[in-house]
């Protein structure tokens, strides 16, 4: 579709209408004044606010609304690698000083990239609202940077259906409540090559009545679980490393459970665990790699059989510690998986989620995640 381009700096400009960088409006001239179908070009710099900030105006299937960040000229963050990459001085800053609620809220049909939202909120940084449909973050940071606890989160969703997450990077500043939550009733969530550090529960899934998937990602730093959902859920070339308790917990609701291509190294409690013993309607686990000296109870807890598993004597990560999630060349998930390219069946690619091979020597796809 053709957008209504309409243009944010820090300072506005001009006639203050929107209609140029010369012209532009401020984040508080934006927000007040944007319409369906408009896509907000957002220069880079730092945006600061002390009350919750509500992009209440909605979209539509046919006219959506884009919040796009740019570093000095349009579109420049578009073709980004990965988010990871991308520095709080690359992309626009909203950072607010809100004390409770919410920090940052939106409405249904917006889409948000290559923003950096933060804040220290004993609450929630972003809000996608409650019964909102369709919302969408790419190359975007959340991070919550308060250490105090009860219901603070870096994100989260009441009822949400259908959220898409691609190359993000979330994070809370301890291992308390959850990171990102999708909260009851909220259905079709996916999450690509995201990076997940913090909190009791990185992902936490209450309920959400259909489908959940989790691909490409990087889960570090959780107090209690790194990944739990009820409902579908299929978690695939993900790595996961350093959680106090399981990896992965099927909730009390879970009808299928699948994880494909991952990789676990130091946890202190099951890899993948089905605390509650009860029957996982459909289940499919298979071709993961374990670092088994490095948990505390082992790989699987009430979850029968890994078909094709693999162990690790040593970390499967190059640097893990320093953020280098990276399979190193030692471990049994190097060069495991098969990568079709095309004919090509006689390539391979890492498990986990960071690839580092070039498919032309037998390997995946180059993704390089920080932090």
């Amino acid at each position: 579709m053709a957008f209504n381009e309409k243009y944010v700096t820090v300072t506005g400009g001009g006639l203050h209408d929107g209609s140029s960088e010369a012209n532009a409006w401020t984040l508080a001239e934006a927000v007040s004044n944007y319409a369906a179908g408009d896509r907000l070009n957002v220069k880079a710099g730092t945006y600061s606010d002390s009350s919750t900030v509500t992009f209440a105006t909605a979209g539509t299937a046919a006219s959506p609304v884009s919040w796009r960040g740019y570093k000095t000229t349009i579109g420049d963050l578009d073709t980004h690698p990965t988010t990871q990459r991308v520095s709080g001085t690359d992309c626009p800053l909203f950072t607010n000083s809100v004390s409770s609620g919410a920090a940052y809220s939106a409405r249904s049909y917006q889409s948000f990239e290559h923003i950096h939202f933060t804040s220290a909120i004993v609450g929630t940084v972003l809000d996608l609202g409650y019964f909102q449909n369709v919302i969408s973050l790419i190359g975007c940071r959340v991070e919550s940077t308060t250490t105090s606890t009860g219901g603070v989160r870096a994100v989260f969703g009441n009822r949400l259906t259908y959220a898409f997450f691609s190359d993000c990077y979330f994070s809370k500043n301890s291992t308390a409540d959850t990171c990102v939550w999708a909260y009851v009733g909220s259905t079709l969530w996916h999450l690509r090559r995201c990076t997940i550090v913090g909190g009791a529960t990185g992902f936490s899934g209450s309920n959400p009545g259909t489908v959940t998937t989790v691909d490409s990602c990087v889960f570090s730093g959780q107090g209690t679980v790194s990944c739990g959902a009820d409902g579908h859920i299929t978690i695939a070339n993900s790595s996961f490393y350093n959680c106090s308790g399981n990896f992965i917990e099927k909730a009390s609701g879970s009808n299928e459970l699948i994880v494909l291509n991952c990789v676990f190294s130091q946890c202190g409690g099951y890899a993948i665990s089905n605390s509650t013993g009860t029957d996982i309607h459909q289940q499919w686990i298979s071709d993961n790699t374990y670092h088994d000296s490095s948990f505390t109870s082992g790989r699987l807890n009430n979850i029968p059989h890994d078909f094709y598993a693999k162990a690790d004597t040593a970390s499967p990560f190059v640097d893990a510690a320093n953020g280098d999630f990276t399979i190193a060349t030692t471990s049994n998930g190097y060069n495991n998986q098969y990568l079709l390219e095309k004919s090509d069946i006689s390539s391979y690619m890492d498990s986990g989620a960071i690839r580092h091979q070039d498919p032309s020597g037998g390997g995946g796809n180059v993704i390089v995640i920080e932090e």
